[in-house]
């Protein structure tokens, strides 16, 4: 059976830039179920809790300092970031589920079900080691009960604070990448969820947050939105704004025309 993810090649599979002869669709999920059942029981043991990117700025070292200082900020959030072995025990920096990373595990639990019982003909959801439909389903309400709330409509944000070159950015300023990624998810779960269209419901409402809440302005080349709601007037982060814009064409692909109100865009 031809899926989404390993279409059917016809005996000729691309894997990482080679071309493979002879090896069908359910061989290649074969080969790689391995790797993705690791990292999914891996994240399931640690509750989808883990580092982050940009959670320097969560030391506990740095917040008892009695002093606010973007200099010192920018020091330690990059030498967390950059540093080749891990310091956050160190720095004492707490682990948080980030927003982003919540709602592509959401999203991989469900593309875990599909390869798994759709490419592999002989397997049942029973078969499973886990049930990847109800951790989507709980990381999806996650989202959901942490999005950021009394904005123009739905959106989400990094959970620790982070220091730009000239602002400072806190857990409750929303983010269009965050907020385009919970999207995503939520329209995937309401697609294969006949129960779950208010996910569906919640998630056409970002359309509104990216337009009134983002800035959006048309320039002579298209448009523009902001990243977050402290970016500054002199930056603009092209591939933020490219995921905003595919956010809008998720949510047209789903809703059809009467995905959002385009009368002011």
């Amino acid at each position: 059976m031809q899926s989404q993810g390993f279409p059917d090649t016809g005996g000729v599979t691309e894997t990482g830039g080679r071309v493979e002869l002879g090896v069908t669709a359910a061989e290649t999920v074969e080969q790689y179920e391995p790797v993705l059942d690791a990292t999914l029981a891996y994240a399931r043991r640690h509750d989808y809790i883990g580092p982050d990117y940009g959670d320097g700025l969560s030391s506990q070292l740095l917040q008892a300092l009695p002093v606010e200082n973007r200099v010192l900020n920018l020091v330690v959030q990059e030498t967390v970031k950059r540093t080749p072995v891990d310091v956050r025990p160190l720095f004492r920096v707490e682990c948080k589920r980030n927003y982003k990373g919540t709602a592509l595990f959401a999203m991989a639990n469900r593309n875990y079900q599909q390869l798994a019982t759709q490419d592999l003909a002989d397997r049942s959801v029973d078969d499973l080691p886990f049930d990847p439909e109800g951790e989507a389903d709980r990381l999806v309400d996650w989202l959901v009960d942490e999005q950021i709330t009394d904005y123009s409509g739905f959106c989400g944000g990094h959970r620790h604070p982070i220091q730009h070159l000239h602002t400072k950015g806190v857990p409750s300023d929303p983010d269009i990448v965050s907020t385009a990624y919970a999207v995503r998810a939520f329209l995937q779960a309401a697609r294969t969820d006949d129960d779950a269209e208010e996910y569906a419901d919640l998630a056409r409402t970002a359309a509104d947050f990216l337009v009134e809440d983002l800035n959006y302005r048309e320039v002579e080349t298209g448009a523009k939105v902001d990243y977050h709601m402290n970016h500054p007037d002199d930056s603009y982060t092209v591939n933020a704004a490219a995921i905003g814009a595919h956010m809008l064409v998720d949510l047209y692909d789903y809703f059809g025309d009467e995905a959002v109100s385009y009368t002011h865009l």
